[in-house]
């Protein structure tokens, strides 16, 4: 009798076992049918913002601005449309057909042209383009039925996104036009302001037309070659960032300078120069001619803020010793204000 009870109690306990590997093998299959669903709508969402990207970026090139609206919804297939001069309107109906269009390039790529699964619900399509930047932003959200057993734990609430850069030909916005106190206000930033990459183009473009010497070719670190037979590489440094510096507000005395960060940076390109310039005799102008001339000289010109005059002893000291221990001389030269309000 006991050994019967103890052989029913093995059978229904793999009976268990067995119901609840399969219920969890079955629940695990069917997660692959919406996570197909979510990757099939991410696929059509990216190619459709691509898409929509490259008409935009050919019909506002090719346009210029007159009629550029027109073209761009005869471009997308849309009936065309009319729209009067203001540019209010011009906006508003810029922003209408790139919806519509929006729309009709997603659900072209979505399944092939099956068009949605009878999963989803409430599907949302939305696209703005970002005319500061040339960008193009995609959103999709919608509900998605979940299969099987798992259906009442859903629905899945889902949000997916994209962005598509332009490759615009001019600088006019796709849409409206630049407000006066957009540019004035642009005017009026810091060169400082911006990020490091463009503060620096900017600032080794602005340094090397106001000089007399040869201008270099990017990528040889050097960027300017003098009569006398020095090379200089031309480097942008903004002494009131947390990097270089501790404090806050709008005054320089509030701020009190990293020296060891400041060595750590000039001393690190002025071996770069080093590396690059000794026992080189050919350069490349900005022009692409070759010629050979055995540098005589290193220097390193470092712009600053103007307001980083202030720690100008600091600085001095600095470069003295840089040119003791690396035989780059260290130049500085100051250059608009970093303070300012935003």
């Amino acid at each position: 009798m006991h050994r019967s009870f103890s052989k029913g109690s093995l059978t229904l306990e793999a009976a268990f076992t067995l119901s609840f590997f399969l219920l969890a093998m079955i629940s695990w299959i069917l997660l692959f049918i919406p996570y197909q669903v979510q990757s099939m709508a991410q696929h059509a969402l990216d190619q459709s913002c691509l898409a929509l990207a490259d008409k935009i970026s050919l019909t506002h090139t090719l346009a210029g601005k007159e009629g550029g609206l027109t073209r761009f919804a005869e471009a997308l297939t849309i009936k065309k449309i009319n729209i009067p001069i203001p540019e209010a309107l011009r906006e508003m109906g810029g922003n209408f057909a790139l919806d519509i269009g929006g729309r009709q390039e997603f659900r072209r790529f979505f399944g092939s042209g099956k068009g949605l699964p009878r999963t989803m619900h409430r599907v949302d399509y939305s696209i703005h383009l970002d005319d500061d930047r040339d960008l193009l932003y995609a959103d999709l959200s919608y509900l998605l039925d979940l299969p099987g057993l798992l259906k009442p734990l859903g629905p899945l609430v889902v949000h997916q996104a994209s962005t598509a850069g332009l490759w615009l030909l001019t600088d006019e916005p796709v849409f409206g036009q630049n407000e006066e106190n957009d540019e004035e206000k642009e005017k009026e930033d810091s060169v400082w302001k911006k990020p490091p990459f463009t503060r620096g183009r900017i600032l080794v473009e602005r340094f090397c037309q106001q000089s007399p010497a040869e201008k270099l070719k990017k990528g040889q670190i050097a960027d300017l070659f003098y009569v006398d037979g020095t090379v200089e590489a031309i480097l942008s440094l903004n002494l009131f960032s947390a990097t270089y510096s501790s404090g806050t507000g709008m005054v320089a005395t509030n701020y009190t300078v990293q020296e060891e960060a400041v060595l750590h940076a000039l001393v690190a390109q002025a071996k770069r120069l080093k590396k690059a310039a000794n026992g080189r005799s050919d350069w490349i102008s900005e022009d692409g001619t070759s010629f050979s001339r055995i540098p005589s000289g290193m220097r390193l010109k470092v712009i600053l803020p103007e307001e980083a005059n202030r720690f100008s002893a600091q600085l001095t000291a600095l470069a003295k010793r840089i040119e003791r221990e690396e035989g780059v001389s260290v130049s500085y030269a100051y250059e608009e204000k970093a303070l300012v309000e935003e």
